[in-house]
């Protein structure tokens, strides 16, 4: 399976991101849209990649889930 490689974090606009490779191909909905049968499949890979993204240690500058949580809920109260 394809990995792409990520070269670096940025923020723009207020949002976080990744930088990455692009990866050629087609996109899940096109695949399922022309071959529907294949969705369980596609359904099934999906959960393995999450999975092993979700398995993965996350890096020491990633902000804590409750502190953005607080910034989010700050901005609301605004």
């Amino acid at each position: 399976m394809a990995v792409p490689q990520t070269y670096e974090e940025v923020t723009i606009d207020g949002r976080s991101g990744l930088v990455m490779d692009r990866l050629e191909g087609s996109d899940l909905l096109t695949i399922i849209g022309q071959k529907p049968w294949r969705v369980f499949h596609s359904g099934r890979l999906t959960r393995e990649v999450h999975a092993r993204i979700n398995a993965a240690p996350a890096p020491a500058s990633l902000p804590a889930v409750r502190d953005v949580v607080n910034r989010g809920l700050a901005r609301l109260a605004l």
